[in-house]
């Protein structure tokens, strides 16, 4: 992300001291490999299908387009919310993004199918939310997202048939928990507790940077549809121009045909403002709801580490105390050998619990920094976000320029001395 913009997330030189520092205590204790991370992205593109389905309650399926693995399915709204509540049971330390709204003021969507506004915002909602998740290292790699973008039958009746595991990422999968445990840097509660007083602004700021633009793309569409009025309204006034009065002078047909160059003109200005409005909105637009989505999938991911990290690690250590006391007690006491022997089993049991809630706790931590890096490196691609806003505008300010000045040489031929009509 670039300095230029305060909601970004590292962006004065503080935070680039910070970096350089993490990066040091990643150095001396060992390195993630994120090389991979970035490699070969995927693009998922989601539209709305032609044809609705059900005999009353009429619901909207969507197709879900992955070149790369050449699938087409068709998924439902509650297909995208399964695989939402699959991913947070199966990897709640992981960022997640959120889901469009199925509703809008209260009323379900089955009610709103003449509200083709909300689909198409819904729509690209959901276009976010499976590109957020095909683009994530690890989320990429899972059989159930990959199962939900390539199974070819309705996925309501594959799930029945083949449930998924739900355990989460750390008890389903065997982790060097010992490498982990080496790669954390030393503050690393320290950079969390930082990120998230920025993540918190950020999400802020870019709530606000979409709102703007929302509001600057509707200007430019109503300034589109004025000149298109404008071009119309003209062409009018040439046609009453030439039926009443301009037949009878030369340099009145003069004008009339400069009115008809103008308007023709205003068209093609309001052509391309339209185009504009279309590039803005699937680009730069898009683009600014994906950072702000992925800082409030952060934040999420923050809020369910401090509900879903709790552990009892501390009752079970006292109990392993308490144990091992009645041990020494009872061991040597006649008659006390099966106390003794159960107790040294409980003992065993909570030790290996204990070890297993304390590597819990490790794969934890390691899952919020590495989560962290990727939130940090996606600042490459602000970069390119705005250096791609900056080429269109360039582009469709040529094209504006072309348009104007083709017209310059025929409005300056236009009659403007008043002897000229009589």
């Amino acid at each position: 992300m670039t300095k230029r913009s305060p909601t970004l997330l590292s962006n004065t030189t503080s935070e680039e001291e910070e970096e350089e520092q993490q990066q040091n205590n990643t150095k001396k204790k060992g390195q993630l490999d994120t090389r991979h991370w970035f490699q070969h992205v995927e693009d998922i593109q989601v539209t709305v299908a032609p044809e609705r389905e059900g005999f009353i309650f009429k619901h909207v399926n969507y197709i879900v387009t992955n070149e790369k693995r050449s699938s087409i399915v068709l998924r439902r709204y509650s297909d995208f919310w399964w695989l939402l509540e699959v991913l947070l049971r199966r990897y709640p330390f992981r960022s997640l993004p959120n889901l469009p709204p199925k509703k809008l003021g209260g009323r379900k969507v089955i009610y709103l199918f003449c509200d083709a506004a909300f689909l198409e915002k819904r729509r690209k909602g959901l276009s976010r939310f499976i590109n957020a998740i095909i683009r994530h290292p690890i989320l990429k790699q899972d059989d159930i997202v990959n199962k939900f973008l390539t199974e070819p039958s309705e996925l309501s009746a594959w799930r029945k048939q083949n449930p998924p595991r739900l355990e989460e990422e750390f008890k389903r999968k065997p982790y060097p928990i010992r490498e982990l445990e080496e790669m954390l840097p030393d503050n690393l509660e320290d950079q969390l507790q930082r990120a998230k007083k920025r993540i918190t602004a950020g999400v802020n700021h870019y709530i606000n940077l979409c709102f703007i633009m929302e509001r600057m793309i509707r200007r430019m569409h109503g300034q589109a549809t004025d000149f298109s009025r404008y071009s119309i309204a003209l062409n009018s006034l040439a046609e009453a121009e030439l039926r009443y009065h301009a037949g009878e002078c030369r340099n009145c047909q003069h004008v009339v045909k400069g009115y008809e160059l103008v308007a023709k003109h205003m068209q093609q200005e309001s052509s391309v403002l339209e185009d504009q409005v279309g590039n803005a909105t699937d680009g730069v637009l898009e683009n600014l709801k994906r950072f702000r989505d992925l800082l409030v999938s952060f934040r999420d991911l923050e809020e369910r580490r401090e509900k879903l990290s709790s552990n009892q690690t501390d009752a079970i250590t006292k109990r392993i105390g308490n144990n091992r006391a009645k041990i020494n007690q009872s061991k040597g006491v006649p008659g006390m050998e099966s106390e003794v022997e159960r107790l040294q089993e409980a003992v065993k049991a909570d030790e290996r619990e204990l070890s297993a809630q304390k590597d819990r706790l490790v794969f934890i931590r390691f899952c919020m920094w590495s989560e962290l890096i990727y939130l940090h490196k996606q600042q490459a691609f602000v970069s390119l976000l705005y250096q791609d806003y900056v080429k269109e505008a360039i582009h469709f300010s040529k094209r504006r320029v072309d348009n104007w000045q083709d017209l310059e040489a025929p409005t300056f031929e236009m009659p403007t001395d008043v002897n000229l009509f009589e």
